[in-house]
């Protein structure tokens, strides 16, 4: 029961109004354990020498009453129970996506989309069960066996002893349901992740999918995957009813019981037929409890499991914080210094980058080139800090970042990664991503800038249009424009394109780098790419082969020394070429 005590939080706020339904519950409880003794009365006062129709009358109207009664009492507590677990699910669902952003890429690494899509919507409904009809059915189920069972003992203390005998069997057959349904339940929900998982990836992929004719593959690899589901699903649904009818087995048990001996007693005539009935209705009162615990156990532990795996999450820490006393930048001039940087992703075998030292001034211009996967993709990302820098590796103005506030270092940088992301909104939404308010004329100087103004223009509703799940209706080249506008138009004064030109021509590259030309001048730009025609505009450039920095210097010099950067250029010099004859 650990992982539940952290929706304790949850509930204090709501401690006074769950109070109230609980005590609506106790109240309604008493009420039923009060009908097995008017239905005594009235059946005690059918014949004989105690005949009495004002008493039956009597009896029968206070048996209307109390069910009106329970009808609003139920009506009530149910109502603020359920909302309550409401708005506990909204709170934790808010708490967690809160979370799922302030955590960084390297926990999004080990953890796919659709697991966590998973959590924020199958996991929590499981939770929201348990806290609503969950806490309803735990408190009115021990609150009816104590009243029936109390009932039962003022009736005949004899009769009582016999008739819950199987109650001790019940206790035993709990224990062992409880632990098999909480291991079977965590491989439920974790099975539904995976089912989530492979929905978001055929769908985020379903162009890929048509284009290699994997539409019967995808679909039958789904279909394992069901069947697994199902599997496990059936699997928890024949510990659970198995748990379920034994129960109600030695419930009915203790009724044949009652009905053998409290039979003898009426005809020995130690008993009357209003205490048979009497005694009955409380024992018929103890089977739904004794049912419905199976029911509760699965509940509790589907909801613990749930809760567990919404916790990994909440109480997950990113590898990028603030540390202790960390600064915001302010007024920055955009000067960047690496110093022997040496980095290695989670999990992998080799470092992605090994003793880097670079420096950029302010003001200044550094390209990064060479063959993929040689690391600059993930130098960038560690200078926009989306990954853990060591102290005293990274500089900005001569101070570590690591002493910089993440929210002020990234508030004065324009980032621009390979991975050209745009979301399902307007154009205009888009582009002014970064920006407190969307300024019409700012998002149009933006997409000016970047070459992307003319085809908007061409767009049935301009800046307006929508432009679909990760842009989908837009080009390759026509996402890379539009997020380099959503870098510029907040203005940094560090800016990092990683391969921003990959999916445009060469002559749309060279018309966006003239109109960038004013707009870079005093600010910082590292500018990582594959073509090295637009790195002659670049005062310094490094050239990276399996993480190390081989050669630096301008674009002459590097050509000069005839090593990779000369490589390079001849190659994509004789496939333009090609490219011109053909």
């Amino acid at each position: 029961m650990k992982e539940l005590r952290s929706l304790v939080p949850y509930l204090r706020p709501h401690r006074a109004t769950v109070a109230r339904a609980l005590a609506l519950v106790a109240v309604s409880n008493l009420l039923s354990s009060a009908l097995p003794l008017l239905l005594k009365r009235a059946i005690d006062c059918l014949g004989g020498e105690h005949a009495d129709a004002g008493v039956l009358t009597a009896s029968v109207a206070a048996l209307a009453g109390i069910a009106a009664l329970r009808f609003f009492l139920q009506t009530t507590f149910r109502h603020a129970l359920f909302g309550v677990a409401r708005r506990i699910e909204y709170a934790v669902r808010n708490d967690l996506f809160a979370a799922l952003l302030r955590l960084d890429a390297a926990f999004f690494q080990g953890m796919p989309t659709g697991d966590l899509l998973s959590r924020v919507t199958n996991d929590l409904d499981s939770v929201r069960m348990l806290l609503g009809f969950g806490l309803m059915s735990i408190v009115n189920t021990f609150l009816l066996s104590l009243l029936a069972m109390g009932g039962m003992l003022w009736i005949s203390p004899r009769l009582a002893a016999v008739a819950l005998l199987p109650l001790a069997f019940t206790t035993l057959l709990v224990k062992r349901m409880g632990k098999a349904m909480h291991a079977r339940s965590k491989e439920v929900q974790e099975q539904l992740a995976r089912v989530s998982t492979k929905v978001q990836e055929n769908l985020a992929g379903v162009r890929v999918v048509r284009a290699f004719a994997q539409e019967e593959a995808e679909i039958a690899a789904f279909r394992v995957l069901n069947e697994e589901t199902l599997a496990k699903n059936l699997d928890l649904v024949r510990v659970s009813g198995v748990g379920f009818t034994a129960t109600a087995l030695l419930a009915e048990l203790g009724v044949l019981l009652t009905l053998l001996l409290c039979g003898l007693g009426i005809l020995e005539g130690r008993y009357t037929t209003g205490d048979f009935m009497a005694f009955l209705a409380y024992q018929l009162m103890l089977v739904w409890p004794m049912i419905a615990l199976g029911w509760v156990i699965n509940l509790v532990q589907r909801g613990e499991a749930s809760m567990g795996r919404v916790n990994e999450v909440l109480r997950a820490r990113p590898t990028v914080a603030d540390a202790p006393g960390a600064e915001d930048p302010g007024e920055v001039r955009g000067e960047l210094e690496v110093r022997d940087l040496t980095f290695r992703y989670a999990g992998a075998e080799r470092a992605a980058l090994e003793g880097v030292s670079l420096r950029v001034p302010a003001g200044g211009r550094l390209g990064l080139v060479g063959r993929t996967g040689c690391g600059k993709s993930t130098l960038l990302a560690l200078l926009a800090r989306v990954y853990a820098v060591p102290d005293g590796k990274l500089f900005l103005d001569g101070r570590d970042v690591n002493r910089l506030s993440i929210a002020g270092l990234r508030a004065r940088l324009g980032y621009v990664p390979q991975d050209a992301f745009l979301f399902s909104d307007r154009i205009r939404t888009n582009i002014a991503y970064g920006r407190k308010a969307e300024v019409l004329e700012e998002v149009v100087a933006a997409a000016r800038l970047s070459r992307f103004d003319g085809e908007v223009e061409g767009f049935p509703d301009k800046y307006e249009q929508l432009i679909g799940e990760r842009g989908v209706t837009l080009s390759g080249g026509q996402k890379q424009r539009a997020t380099l506008a959503r870098a510029t138009i907040v203005g940094p004064r560090l800016l990092l394109f990683d391969d921003v030109f990959s999916n445009v021509d060469t002559r749309t590259e060279r018309e966006i780098l003239d109109g960038l030309e004013d707009y870079v001048r005093g600010r910082t730009v590292v500018f990582a790419g594959h073509r090295l025609a637009g790195m002659r505009r670049c005062d310094r450039i490094a050239v990276l082969d399996q993480g190390r920095v081989v050669e630096e210097g301008t674009h002459e010099e590097l050509l000069a020394r005839k090593g990779i950067y000369r490589d390079l250029w001849d190659r994509q010099r004789l496939a333009e070429e090609l490219e011109t004859l053909a």
